[in-house]
């Protein structure tokens, strides 16, 4: 979960931060891995109780139930919400590869207000959904604590990543935006490989 989060987060860097302006960063990508965590273990717990109470009843619910397989149901939303993750990356990174083909002045896009940011967030943190699903499955009790330590290795990993490429930034320059783009778009094409060859 934390190589997205810190490949983005050296894509972001690239274009140059400040450490306050990092830190803020850094606790958007911990806390929405950890809250994305958490959803998911909530979303199996719930699928357990509907499965649980559907399989107790007679009849056709009892026959549906009983087609259904959670694993199946697991790899169906994984695919979705890593395709709607890679292709959030691919049109960010592709905004910043045109502005910089356009040499104009204009801030870099994931610069361009707070919604996009957390929705830059949301993308590499949807494998966390996921995997909150597949230990949700697991119905084990220490699952708080996991979601927090999530959250604080992500922010810890995404902190690093910002100002990893911030240095790389300051030597490449200009071009920094084109290699933010690039990496982003690669991320993209990486989730979408991961998911094509499941």
């Amino acid at each position: 979960m934390g190589a997205d989060s810190l490949s983005v987060s050296i894509g972001i860097g690239i274009g140059g931060t400040t450490t306050k302006r990092a830190c803020k960063l850094a606790v958007l990508f911990g806390v929405l891995q950890g809250v994305l965590l958490a959803a998911g273990v909530g979303l199996a717990a719930l699928a357990h109780w509907l499965l649980d109470t559907a399989a107790q009843s007679t009849g056709l619910m009892q026959r549906l139930v009983c087609k259904l397989d959670a694993v199946c149901v697991h790899h169906y939303i994984h695919l979705s919400l890593s395709m709607a993750g890679a292709v959030i990356l691919c049109i960010v990174g592709v905004g910043l590869i045109r502005n910089y083909r356009r040499g104009g002045n204009a801030p870099p896009v994931y610069y361009k207000g707070r919604m996009a940011l957390i929705l830059l967030a949301f993308s590499v943190s949807i494998d966390a959904f996921s995997a909150g699903i597949g230990l949700g499955m697991l119905e084990n009790q220490a699952l708080t604590y996991a979601c927090l330590i999530v959250a604080l290795v992500i922010a810890l990993m995404a902190f690093g990543g910002l100002k990893t490429g911030r240095r790389i930034g300051r030597l490449i320059g200009r071009r920094a935006e084109l290699v933010g783009g690039i990496l982003l778009v690669l991320l993209a094409i990486h989730l979408t490989l991961q998911v094509v060859l499941l």
